[in-house]
């Protein structure tokens, strides 16, 4: 948290002084009121009517920075909530395949939303009320100096015990703070799962499986938060009891002065106000300081994250063009025990065109993400032009080949968007990869073309709608290297013929297409067809 307050410190910086400036007010209001008891009490009428007046200014100076104050604080939290988010995305954006999927698309959304808020309000609210609720405390401890030493004295000697109560409790906070952060993402990670599958549990009417599983789900995470609470409330009920315990004494103290005529009847009200400043401020220091514990759990899981992409690292020099062939020399790989394949040996040569065959689970997808770069523990080697590919990134890789999955992912926006992913392109352009991905025709029955909204994941559109559009982005956005998982799956033969025909007769598009079904009559128009496992 340190780190964002530090990058936002004249936002800050502004808040806080506007703040400190609002509790100086306050402690005028006091000032004054007690001039005003004391001179009522001496008789004197005309110095009544003056403090009257500084009393109404300083009251209208307290609500003016009050406000200035917090309108101040809302922008820097804004800006650090920014910050934060911004650091996260750069922190997904440079994983690697396989560091991005150790962890559930749920969890990545409890990051972005609860993560980043729990750190907001545990760390950026907290830190606010630290140096203010502390500011008050000095300001209200001088203000006591000022009436009689030993008061003031017997209130540092308070706050020195709270803040003994406060570390007590210290690691306690953290523990449950992290069973809350763990909790969110399970939370998060199972809720997404459920929700997915709610058109199946309709379908089969077991809404009430769904409900009860969305039930534990939600008592699981609510308990998680009642344990943290618990021990928060705990620790905070100790700190108010001897604030209490303190104040009683204190003023106990006072009356006894004021009785002894050591101290002036106005000095009740000024200790009336300064002595719970002193211990609220003192209190609510110490309870927020807890809450900044609290986040070290969040900024912990970040740093993390951060420093496993940070080790990681990319190839030295260029990459290779890829303009001769790709190929893979003794190629193995295990998912766990199980051998996928073993000794593989293939040599695409770019410009030509090559079928994937094979039975299920002989290893073709993986061996689509071994050449992508999405998979790195592999034996063997991939060679591009000659030199291993495995030690640069799987983002310098992209930059040559284009990876169409068998899901193909659709963004909910326009048509056009999703195949131009927002980039710039001429009418020209766009008209060739619609016709080589067969996809020409169909944009014209929608009313509103190109500009057409998919819906959440294309939902608007077929299976086979969605796969041409893949098409057509890989196409569009100049890839001349082309890997199809299973790319023609969802369309009917006609459509799928097509597809193929225009693909294979791309003399600039070198291709490695995975299918099941290809006829006898289709494998020789292919250069070479592999097959990868026992058919």
């Amino acid at each position: 948290m340190k780190k964002y307050i530090l990058n936002r410190w004249k936002e800050n910086f502004a808040a806080c002084s506007i703040q400190c400036l609002n509790i100086l007010m306050s402690v005028l209001c006091a000032f004054t009121l007690m001039k005003i008891v004391d001179n009522l009490t001496a008789g004197n009428q005309e110095n009544v009517q003056v403090y009257l007046v500084l009393q109404a200014l300083c009251w209208l100076l307290t609500a003016i920075t009050y406000y200035a104050g917090n309108i101040l604080m809302g922008k820097a939290q804004q800006a650090m909530e920014n910050d934060m988010r911004h650091d996260l995305t750069m922190i997904l954006a440079k994983k690697s395949y396989q560091q991005y999927e150790k962890h559930a698309i749920g969890d990545y959304i409890s990051w972005y939303s609860h993560d980043v808020g729990q750190m907001l309000y545990l760390g950026g609210n907290s830190f606010y009320a630290l140096v203010t609720s502390g500011f008050q405390t000095v300001v209200s401890a001088a203000s006591l100096l000022a009436l009689h030493w030993s008061i003031s004295a017997a209130a540092v000697a308070g706050a020195l015990t709270l803040a003994g109560i406060s570390m007590y409790f210290e690691s306690r906070i953290t523990e449950k703070a992290h069973y809350v952060s763990k909790s969110s993402e399970i939370f998060s990670s199972n809720m997404k799962n459920l929700l997915s599958g709610f058109g199946v549990m309709k379908n089969f009417r077991i809404l009430d499986e769904f409900t009860k599983q969305a039930d534990e789900e939600s008592e699981k995470r609510a308990e998680s938060v009642f344990q943290y609470t618990k021990i928060q409330v705990l620790s905070n009920g100790w700190l108010l009891f001897w604030n209490a315990f303190f104040q009683v004494v204190i003023l106990a103290v006072c009356v006894f002065f004021i009785l002894q005529g050591k101290l002036q009847v106005g000095a009740v009200v000024g200790i009336g106000s300064f002595l719970p400043k002193v211990f609220e401020g003192m209190t609510e220091t110490l309870c927020h300081k807890n809450s900044m514990v609290a986040i070290r759990p969040y900024v912990e899981k970040f740093e993390k994250e951060r420093a496993e992409y940070a080790a990681e690292g990319t190839g030295a020099g260029k990459f290779p063009s890829a303009s001769r062939a790709i190929e893979t020399c003794q190629l193995s790989y295990k998912y766990g025990e199980k051998q996928v394949f073993e000794n593989l040996n293939i040599k695409i040569n770019i410009g030509k065109k090559y079928a994937l065959t094979g039975s299920s689970g002989g290893g073709k997808t993986t061996l689509m993400k071994i050449l992508m770069g999405q998979l790195r523990d592999y034996e063997g080697q991939v060679l591009f032009d000659g030199e291993e590919a495995g030690g640069y990134s799987s983002e310098e890789i992209a930059g040559k080949i284009a990876y169409i999955e068998q899901q193909v992912y659709l963004f909910d926006t326009t048509i056009r968007n999703n195949i131009t992913l927002w980039k710039t392109y001429s009418e020209e352009e766009m008209e060739c990869a619609l016709r080589e991905s067969a996809l020409y025709e169909e944009i014209r029955k929608f009313p509103q073309g190109l500009d057409t909204p998919v819906g959440e994941n294309g939902k608007n559109l077929s299976g086979g709608q969605r796969q041409r559009i893949a098409l057509a982005r890989a196409l569009i956005n100049g890839r001349k290297i082309l890997f199809v998982d299973e790319g023609t799956s969802a369309l009917d033969m006609e459509n799928a013929a097509v597809v193929e025909e225009c693909l294979l007769k791309n003399r600039n598009l070198t291709l490695l297409l995975i299918s099941h079904h290809l006829t006898e009559e289709r494998k020789q128009q292919f250069d070479q067809v592999f097959c990868i496992g026992k058919i």
